[in-house]
């Protein structure tokens, strides 16, 4: 297998894994996520999906469907931004938890471009 496949897996899979940590121990992720304009109910299992779905791209588990559900997963994260981005003041990003408070912006959208490219390419191996 290409070590070029599997590094990519590593850190597309690793990157989810940290943001579902780092919402975990957010005391104010769940506010800012319902200010992005997410449910309660559809936000509270979004860390644990992460954690499990990163780990699973990380690990090459159930490859190249674990890898098709993150690009899902992270092309919806960038639904929310857009949709967020067109607000008068745009809410702070809580994608990484208490860890970047910086609102929404283009940024967010070329990190999870470069997220969905890693993990294209992990699923090719």
């Amino acid at each position: 297998m290409d070590l070029t496949i599997v590094l990519a897996g590593v850190l597309a899979g690793g990157t989810l894994v940290v943001a579902g940590m780092l919402k975990l121990s957010s005391v104010n992720w769940l506010d800012d996520a319902v200010a992005l304009g997410v449910g309660v109910a559809l936000a509270r299992p979004i860390p644990f999906v992460e954690i499990a779905l990163g780990a699973m791209v990380a690990l090459r588990l159930a490859t190249p469907w674990s890898s098709m559900a993150m690009i899902a997963l992270v092309v919806a994260f960038s639904l929310v931004i857009v949709r967020a981005m067109r607000s008068e003041v745009p809410p702070v990003c809580a994608c990484f938890g208490s860890f970047d408070r910086r609102p929404v912006g283009f940024g967010h959208l070329a990190r999870n471009g470069v997220l969905i490219a890693l993990t294209a390419v992990s699923a090719t191996g």
